[in-house]
């Protein structure tokens, strides 16, 4: 059983958490900034597929306590990342901090990282790439009150970015942020949906694909 995280924009958060529910997803938990659920690997594709709120899918690898940069070294170490890295692929770290005895983000990032591809260069060989644009792989940490949780991202892109648009209009309105004021207008999927504010007709297009 895995844990997962679907990041939400915020103050989504409660209607990206009646979305999950309404899909069937399991141990659904109304949280600030984003909302956590269990099931099997394929319940975390199926949330990339099926939900339309969440910016992204996470999977949660590791936690662990962590005080200095050495702990923070060793505890992402101690995940074995060399089934979803290789090191002919390329990798982003990204980091928050909040309330921890490490607080630079950038720094947290940094070891993270060193500590992903020196253990894949130990069994390869030879290190994956960094790529903060568009790696192959992504990993997320969150460091809160001296506490690590180490996440692999499985959206790939934003989930935002559906495909099915070929280039949008001025001042476009994010599709996962449409998909959450449908749901937070209370719309009931029979009614008359009127838009006066169409633009690109993000929330028309949301609406029927819902």
């Amino acid at each position: 059983m895995q844990e997962f995280y679907a990041s939400a924009i915020r103050q989504t958060e409660a209607a990206l958490c009646d979305e999950l529910r309404e899909y069937g997803f399991k141990s659904v938990r109304l949280n600030r900034g984003g909302i956590p659920f269990r099931g099997e690997w394929s319940e975390g594709w199926r949330a990339c597929l099926q939900s339309r709120s969440p910016q992204r899918i996470l999977v949660l690898m590791g936690r662990s306590p962590v005080t200095t940069a050495d702990q923070l070294y060793d505890a992402t170490r101690a995940i074995d990342w060399t089934p979803y890295l290789t090191s002919e692929q390329t990798l982003s770290v990204s980091c928050v901090a909040v309330g921890s005895t490490l607080t630079h983000s950038g720094f947290i990032a940094l070891r993270v990282k060193d500590a992903v591809v020196d253990q894949v260069r130990d069994l390869e060989g030879d290190r994956p790439s960094i790529d903060k644009d568009d790696p192959d792989v992504r990993v997320f940490v969150y460091l809160a009150n001296d506490k690590a949780s180490f996440y692999l991202d499985m959206s790939g892109q934003p989930l935002h970015m559906r495909g099915y648009r070929a280039r949008s209009g001025e001042a476009p309105l994010r599709e996962s942020l449409a998909a959450a004021i449908l749901r937070m207008s209370g719309w009931d999927c029979q009614s008359a949906l009127i838009d006066p504010m169409c633009g690109s007709g993000t929330l028309a297009i949301e609406a029927a694909l819902w």
